[in-house]
């Protein structure tokens, strides 16, 4: 059986205020957006940023059960 190597692991951290967390990131840390996902304007929006060879995924899902992961 092959050996099972992980070469990174990108951390998902929760945000509650979806502008508020982008001014905080992307203006105040300068951490660069690279995309951004949402199926229509009523549902969650998940995102990726990065900065320096640190990515870090956003999540706004506003019932999160971490014990379903």
């Amino acid at each position: 059986m092959a050996e099972l190597r992980f070469l990174s692991a990108i951390p998902i951290l929760r945000i509650i205020d979806v502008p508020q967390a982008k001014e905080f990131k992307l203006d105040f840390r300068g951490i660069e957006l690279d995309w951004s996902h949402k199926y229509s304007d009523d549902l969650p929006v998940y995102m990726q940023v990065s900065r320096a060879g640190l990515t870090l995924h956003l999540d706004n899902l506003k019932i999160y059960n971490p014990s379903a992961l």
